[in-house]
């Protein structure tokens, strides 16, 4: 989706300077896609307010639900609605904004993979590459790391580290001499640092709502049926939670990795499936493109793979590509035949 033809809700200013024009210009890579977006747990049918303003300063307007927009260097995207979640993908770096109302602006990158200023509200950011985030309070280097900034009315920052390590600077303060750890948190306001401490309990349950939260949302967006979503998020959140505590337990990542796959979610199953992060390669399953394909496919797709797992033993399996080809079926007509027959009669199978 091209982001003139993004279609945004848009409210407000706008926004460019000099220097991030002249950025843009001269061809820096500040892109950032929108993914998904998760309000209230309505994940298709919410409405809501986010405003975009871009560089040129020209307003455009968007209902949410949206995905797949993007915004350029200079670009500036604000929420002003409550409960709103959402996931953006920064040259590979997954960024997760949360505690809305929050203001972003693509940066130009100035030597990193990755850059956004966050003026208000969370972020917690993945990547395996160079990361830069500033805020009005400080300013964060990193590399190949998990962890998150939440900003607190433009005075108060505090940062998590999941994973990896860190590097602060503040204004005042200077770049900070050691860097922040994983497992770590720490709270700067009014030029002064507080004191290192463990993460916060209520930081991994919220860190893990939200990425499971997002990780639904977006295969929901992207077609994906799931059949309890209430069941699958709590399946989410408790692994996301598990990583988060120890993010190098291979147990832990592979059950988040297959779970994300399952969900059609391969460029998260990837990240977390890293031979870095557990020391040996990751497959994903040999049939999850084929299932995925048919999940994402017309009824005779859907249908074609209810046949293969019922002849294979897979009854429950069958069945649910049944029901899904069924009800593909009455949108596409595609079925037709002995298929629609076989395909109708495993769905009402017992």
């Amino acid at each position: 989706m091209s982001r003139r033809s993004a279609s945004f809700l848009c409210l407000f200013l706008a926004f460019a300077t000099p220097l991030l024009a002249q950025a843009n210009k001269d061809g820096a890579d500040g892109t950032i896609r929108i993914e998904a977006l998760s309000v209230g747990h309505k994940r298709v049918s919410a409405k809501g307010t986010i405003s975009i303003t871009h560089l040129d300063g020209t307003p455009v307007t968007v209902d949410v639900p949206m995905k797949d927009a993007t915004l350029v260097v200079g670009d500036l995207i604000i929420s002003t609605l409550r409960g709103l979640e959402m996931r953006m993908n920064c040259r590979g770096a997954q960024l997760d904004f949360h505690d809305a109302p929050f203001k972003i602006l693509v940066q130009p990158p100035a030597g990193a993979r990755c850059a956004v200023r966050l003026d208000s509200g969370s972020v917690d950011l993945r990547s395996n590459d160079k990361t830069n985030v500033t805020t009005p309070v400080i300013r964060i280097g990193s590399r190949s790391t998990e962890y998150g900034v939440r900003v607190r009315n433009g005075e108060m920052a505090r940062v998590v580290v999941f994973e990896g390590s860190i590097q602060i600077e503040e204004p005042k303060l200077g770049w900070l001499k050691n860097l922040l750890g994983e497992g770590k948190a720490l709270d700067i306001a009014g030029g002064k640092a507080g004191n290192k401490t463990v993460i916060p309990e209520e930081e991994i349950e919220r860190t893990a709502s939200v990425a499971a939260e997002l990780d639904i949302a977006k295969a929901v967006l992207e077609g994906f049926h799931i059949d309890n979503e209430e069941a699958a998020l709590a399946a989410l959140k408790k692994q996301h939670a598990d990583v988060l505590v120890k993010p190098h337990d291979k147990t832990a990542r592979l059950g988040l990795a297959n779970f994300q796959a399952q969900l059609g979610l391969k460029g998260e199953a990837r990240y977390n499936a890293q031979p870095r992060l557990i020391g040996k390669s990751f497959e994903l399953p040999p049939d999850f493109e084929r299932k995925m394909s048919a999940q994402l496919g017309d009824s005779g797709a859907n249908c074609a793979e209810a046949i293969l797992e019922w002849d294979q033993g897979d009854k429950a399996g069958a069945r649910e590509f049944a029901k899904r080809a069924m009800d593909k079926y009455k949108k596409d007509k595609a079925l037709s035949g002995s298929q629609l027959e076989r395909c109708d009669s495993i769905a009402r199978s017992h």
